[in-house]
């Protein structure tokens, strides 16, 4: 499949145009070459409006049908797309010209455009105006968009507007800047650990070797720049790493944890880059990868997964793997950079999917428009094909691997179990082991006794203080929680005490000591009521 994208200068947010809805965001760049006023979903409300844009957005109108127009989709679209995609659905309303109701009411001659034979939308020639269906409801509705937009510009024979107000330019000077903060499981002793049981993290974006939001896994966040200087930073902190951590290593296989290797672009400030330069990424890193994920990473990690940023965005759809093997890595980063600073350039880009081989390009194309040499290229595009998961990330890097020591003492018996669900800070988690290590120095858990301990979330609408259990005066139990206190018996070995917390104390760090030692106690009284009654 034959691509052409041509790039745009990178611009800001403009307060004319309703941002905050859905999609909108993620084209508006593409759209304000053509239209001055931008909408998504809302009401047209202009008795007569001009060089308007509005994707579901409500219009009423009296219009005379001048022609019809069909775009046909490429075939990877239109096997799925149906009359009942969300896509199509609009709030265009057509007034009969005999009703008098509506007597100011716009009524222009329009052009009815389909795609794929369905109603999408309109046209007004005589004043640049565009109403159509749904077309930025979701990352499923942009693809669609970005594959009809080019073919709707030359049907329609759209002209860039004249006078195109440049103040919202982004200035990039010396191209952009990139950054990453890879995902991996921590391996201790050969075996697949959370990583909160080993790394305390009590800033969860600072540290320069930290944890996940879930506290699952190890993360990794290099000083941005060059991607050789990322390169190089990233290969000191995993050596930091491995000599603090000496029986320790890392692993980017991903089967139990998702694993994600995203990729930040520095311009200066914030950005939400436009559908088609996404697509050049998803085309030359995020497709070819994907699947390269890990079982664990199903539903993460899908194509087009950007997220804007303070410094400019980041590009979320890559896995951890491309940071399994340096060489890769820095294939990824310095592809990165080229992209967007061509697409920033303005240049053109036009490239073919090998539909042999995965829909990804051709190596030619990695050398053209991402700056790699053509050795570079071939050895990333044969690492795809023969991806292997760095057991050892350690030896991927060429660093010592981790000394093999005997296990420690596990301070929670084997009888004891301890499980977090829903996502908490590394602060709190750490915090809530504290308190179970303390209930089992206290010995109310017999040896012979088996006991699981579920610490789960309570939604933030509950209150500050809300809490399954009474920790007064910080926490106030809750009438009716999720879970009851206690599932299961101690016969069947599956005896379970829930403990659910609200969510900003889970996640805001603000479990202090004093509270935990409340928790403690409180939870000593309960197990110890109930283990009395056995």
């Amino acid at each position: 499949m034959k691509k052409v994208i041509t790039g745009q200068k990178p611009t800001r947010q403009s307060s004319g145009h309703r941002m905050g809805e859905e999609y909108l965001n993620m084209v508006i760049s593409e759209l304000t070459k053509y239209f001055s006023v931008c909408y998504s979903h809302g009401a047209i409300t202009s008795s007569h409006p001009k060089n308007t844009f509005g994707a579901y957005s409500e219009v009423y109108m009296k219009p005379t049908i001048v022609s019809s127009i069909n775009i046909t989709t490429d075939p990877d679209i239109r096997n799925t797309l149906n009359k009942d995609s969300v896509f199509f659905e609009h709030q265009i309303h057509y007034v009969k010209l005999d009703d008098n109701r509506y007597d100011n009411i716009y009524s222009p001659n329009i052009i009815e455009i389909m795609v794929d034979g369905i109603y999408a939308g309109v046209y007004v020639p005589e004043d640049n105006n565009l109403f159509c269906s749904d077309w930025t409801h979701n990352m499923y509705c942009i693809n669609v968009f970005h594959d009809v937009w080019p073919k709707l510009i030359n049907v329609l024979n759209l002209r860039p507007l004249e006078n195109i107000d440049t103040s919202n330019v982004i200035p990039i000077s010396g191209g952009v800047l990139i950054g990453a903060d890879p995902e991996f499981e921590l391996i201790r002793n050969g075996k697949i650990v959370e990583a909160s049981d080993l790394i305390y993290d009590d800033d969860e974006c600072s540290n320069p070797i930290g944890l996940d939001g879930s506290g699952d896994q190890v993360e990794i966040r290099p000083n941005p720049g060059s991607p050789r200087k990322v390169i190089k930073n990233i290969r000191t902190l995993i050596k930091e790493f491995s000599d603090e951590y000496k029986n320790c290593d890392l692993t980017d296989s991903g089967d139990m944890y998702p694993l994600g290797g995203h990729i930040h672009v520095g311009i200066g400030e914030k950005y939400y880059p436009p559908s088609s330069l996404i697509t050049l990424l998803d085309d030359f890193i995020g497709r070819p990868t994907t699947n390269l994920s890990g079982e664990a990473r199903d539903g993460y990690g899908d194509l087009g997964d950007v997220r804007a940023q303070p410094h400019g965005f980041e590009y979320r759809t890559p896995p951890a793997s491309i940071f399994g093997n340096p060489m890769v890595a820095y294939c990824s980063l310095e592809a990165t950079r080229n992209l967007c600073n061509k697409f920033f350039n303005e240049e053109t880009f036009e490239y073919v999917l090998d539909s042999e081989r995965d829909g990804i390009p051709y190596a030619q194309d990695y050398v053209k428009y991402c700056g790699l040499t053509e050795k570079q290229a071939n050895y990333f595009v044969d690492f795809l094909y023969n991806y292997v998961p760095a057991k050892s990330i350690r030896a991927s890097w060429k660093l010592p691997p981790a000394e093999v020591t005997e296990e420690e003492e596990n301070t929670v018996p084997s009888n004891v179990t301890v499980e977090f669900r829903d996502r908490w800070a590394s602060s709190a988690r750490h915090e809530m082991n504290l308190v179970v290590e303390q209930i089992v120095n206290s010995h109310i858990v017999p040896s012979d006794i088996e006991l699981h301990m579920v610490f789960y979330g309570l939604n933030r609408n509950r209150g500050y203080n809300a809490s399954s259990i009474n920790a007064i005066p910080f926490l106030v139990a809750i009438e009716s929680p999720p879970y009851p206190l206690w599932r299961g018996s101690y016969e069947d070995g599956d005896r379970t005490l829930y403990i659910g917390l609200p969510q900003c104390r889970r996640t805001e760090n603000s479990i202090t000591g004093t509270l935990r030692s409340f928790i403690q106690n409180s939870l000593i009284n309960i197990i110890s009521e109930d283990i009395r009654c056995v």
